[in-house]
């Protein structure tokens, strides 16, 4: 049996060798107890439900799956569009024939569909690349009409060992602007309070029911995973310990136990849509009481215990007999 997951860069496995992704270790897992099941990964890094959902209907017919798994994150809704064309989703991202870019999708899909579509994340990347960071983001918070005092008490709260290794293109500064540019970020993404979190949210259940609804027309049976970021099950990253806090984005002390709004909204969804929901979160907060290094140290990303956690409560969700009929159920 086939089962592809696709998602963003924790799919991918961004930071860990490939035998340590997840889903590397639930192929080895089942393959030891005798079931012969490929999990094969579809992770994009960079990318939301729009490019990573295109992936199955383009490869499922080559594979030939049996089932699918979506992996959600907390930021897969951030680059929403208010509104989305459901109905030509596919045909949308894959370019005309008469287009030189259907060569290079023909050629090589994977570095089409991770560019196509991410300009405004690729300009303030871009932005943040750069020798002089702290000048960079000052201008921009200027241009949005942010009072100079708050960009002073921002500067003054930046790491200067990381805004020095920005400035030499070692460290990646992106998420360091958030707190001065946009400090209820994570608040839109995790509890998606506001009515452009709202909308937003609204869009990304459009574009998840047209996968699933397209699986199931495939033959394919779906699963949907939701990832959480640390700040909901590791209490060091809401310190000044991570650097994202320090320099003024806003968390909340409620995300550590309680269930955030993307949560609710997405258990709502799946209900709905009478798809098999796993929600990480209190897997990682019950792990995290005995392994407190999940994620690289500077990095949102699992390492390779992250890796470890998740795959074994995949595992005992798929075994539950809840998600896939083809795999073994266990047996108490």
């Amino acid at each position: 049996y086939r089962v592809l997951v696709i998602g963003d860069s924790f799919t991918e496995g961004l930071g860990v060798n490939a035998d340590e992704r997840f889903t590397a270790l639930l192929e080895r897992s089942f393959k030891q107890q005798g079931q012969q099941i490929s999990f094969i990964n579809g992770g994009l890094s960079g990318t939301d439900p729009r490019q990573y959902g295109q992936l199955p209907f383009q490869l499922g017919e080559r594979y030939q799956l049996d089932g699918l798994l979506i992996a959600i994150y907390i930021n897969d809704s951030e680059y929403m569009p208010e509104s989305v064309n459901t109905e030509s989703l596919i045909r949308d991202y894959i370019p005309k024939r008469s287009d030189i870019k259907w060569f290079v999708h023909l050629l090589w899909p994977r570095t089409f569909i991770i560019l196509r579509d991410l300009q405004d994340e690729y300009k303030h990347r871009h932005k943040t690349t750069t020798t002089d960071f702290v000048g960079v983001i000052s201008k921009e918070a200027l241009d949005k009409g942010i009072p100079q005092v708050k960009i002073d008490e921002w500067k003054a709260k930046l790491p200067k060992d990381l805004v020095a290794a920005i400035n030499r293109n070692e460290f990646y500064g992106y998420e360091l602007s958030f707190g001065l540019l946009s400090p209820d970020t994570l608040i839109d993404a995790i509890d998606v309070k506001s009515d452009v979190a709202k909308i937003k949210w609204r869009s990304m259940a459009s574009v998840l029911s047209a996968i699933v609804n397209r699986s199931r027309e495939a033959g394919w049976e779906v699963g949907v995973i939701f990832i959480p970021d640390r700040v909901q099950y590791d209490p060091h990253s809401q310190t000044n310990e991570n650097p994202i806090v320090q320099t003024g984005t806003q968390v909340e002390k409620e995300w550590l136990s309680g269930q955030s709004g993307i949560e609710k909204d997405l258990k709502i969804w799946a209900q709905e849509e009478h798809v098999p929901l796993l929600d990480l979160t209190p897997v990682f907060q019950e792990a995290i009481k005995t392994n407190p290094q999940l994620t690289f140290k500077l990095d949102l990303h699992w390492n390779a215990a992250g890796h470890y956690v998740a795959s074994k409560a995949i595992e005992e969700w798929l075994k539950s007999g809840a998600v896939f009929s083809f795999i073994q159920q266990n047996h108490l």
